[in-house]
């Protein structure tokens, strides 16, 4: 190989590499977008059941949680990127583990997911939020 067409395999190469890489930043700012107003829109529903955010967590992994806390239960939401599913769930206390709650509503929004999508799942999870009581 000549040396011009090594330098024009590298510069393809790099391009779809930075091609990929503003796909995937891309992604991730739209899965922000979605939480954050999701997390909104939970907060005014749940607020007059008397709860209120107590916790609202990104990991590096994608996992996103959003705790909505009441004097007698606790509520999730609960983004798993790698899964693509976004779920609310229900624990009786803070104490009260993961394994023990009860998935109220779970939603699949698919990888590149059209803006309808996303609001499909909304929907999902605010109607399942419209149901919860402050109360045990």
């Amino acid at each position: 190989m000549s040396t011009f067409q090594i330098t024009a395999l590298i510069t393809i190469v790099l391009a779809a590499a930075i091609y990929v890489w503003r796909g995937v930043r891309r992604a991730m700012r739209t899965e922000a977008r979605f939480f954050r107003a999701l997390v909104e829109q939970l907060g005014r529903l749940l607020e007059p059941k008397g709860f209120r955010l107590t916790r609202n967590v990104a990991q590096a992994s994608g996992l996103r949680i959003a705790t909505f806390t009441s004097r007698a239960a606790v509520v999730d939401a609960v983004w798993e990127a790698r899964e693509r599913d976004i779920s609310l769930v229900r624990r009786e206390s803070h104490e009260s583990a993961f394994l023990t709650a009860d998935t109220v509503a779970r939603a699949h929004v698919p990888e590149g997911a059209s803006a309808h999508a996303y609001a499909a799942a909304t929907g999902i999870i605010l109607g399942a939020a419209k149901s919860l009581d402050g109360a045990a």
